[in-house]
């Protein structure tokens, strides 16, 4: 069973629990905004205004929200600290997804997609900012850069090229960010994979979409093995994570568009139980 906790969104994507609240915060990178959805009442609200092309989200240790787009920034408040500038001169080019080390810095893909043309502007690079604010590029050479996160034990970084359709993997090396030679997890080839989500069990929940088939998640293993496909009611599934009361309800982003006057995506709770670990707050600041 899937359960739908908010719709309305043009292109829902980056979902993270807050343990805090009790909600689940999504950007709307079509629509525009940060939204919170409060699992108790279902309350939907945005945190977070205007800004269009957010495709990751962390929350921040000293408040607001580490959120990507044109630039990566800190969002507290009517504050706005800026992290890392636009990695290219392209009006294209933007930061996608995001996730957090064990010490508080941020992990960013930067892209240079056009969503229009589907044509690649430039390969991304993948940046660490560590929590004193320093930055710099620690792989290079990803496509379409998506999903990002660390295993349960801290060692390894996981990380989504939508363009060749892989899950790789990287030895986190040091505290400073820096990672060894990237290597293949998984091909998933019959889908474009999006956003993951870890579980305890140092699983990969991958988010997968497909056109004219219905979307699904892919449960991987560390050792690149699929356990498990759970099929979605939509084409477009875009990111997941695990959160709740009780740290095991998978959420899932969906149904969206890249078609900014579409408002169909959804944020759902899926009948699946998985033993999740609280994300990492970020606890970088400006230089």
């Amino acid at each position: 069973m899937t359960e739908i906790l908010a719709t309305g969104f043009g292109l829902p994507e980056g979902p993270v629990y807050d343990e805090i609240e009790d909600r689940v915060l999504v950007t709307d990178a079509s629509g525009g905004g940060v939204w919170a959805v409060q699992l108790d009442t279902g309350e939907k609200s945005c945190v977070v205004e205007h800004r269009k092309g957010i495709g990751g989200l962390a929350l921040h240790a000293d408040g607001g929200y580490i959120i990507s787009g044109r630039n990566l920034a800190w969002k507290r408040g009517d504050e706005t600290f800026t992290l890392l500038e636009q990695a290219f001169g392209s009006p294209t080019a933007r930061y996608n997804d995001i996730t957090t080390s064990p010490e508080g810095g941020v992990y960013a893909g930067s892209i240079d997609y056009d969503l229009q043309t589907g044509k690649v502007h430039h390969l991304g690079d993948l940046h660490y900012v560590s929590p004193t604010g320093a930055s710099r590029v620690v792989a290079s050479g990803i496509e379409l850069t998506n999903g990002l996160g660390v295993s349960p034990d801290g060692s390894t970084l996981y990380h989504v090229d939508t363009g060749p359709r892989v899950l790789y993997r990287y030895d986190i090396l040091d505290a400073d960010g820096s990672l060894s030679e990237r290597q293949v997890v998984i091909h998933l080839p019959d889908g474009t994979p999006d956003g993951i989500a870890i579980a305890a069990s140092g699983h990969v929940l991958v988010a997968v979409g497909r056109h004219g088939a219905p979307g699904f998640i892919s449960v991987v293993a560390p050792n690149g093995t699929e356990d498990d496909r759970w099929i979605m009611p939509y084409e477009h599934v875009t990111s997941v994570c695990i959160g709740g009361r009780d740290g095991r309800s998978v959420f899932v982003t969906m149904g969206g568009t890249a078609k900014a006057d579409e408002r169909l995506g959804v944020v759902a709770r899926i009948d699946q139980q998985v033993e999740g670990l609280p994300r990492p707050r970020a606890r970088v600041r400006p230089v």
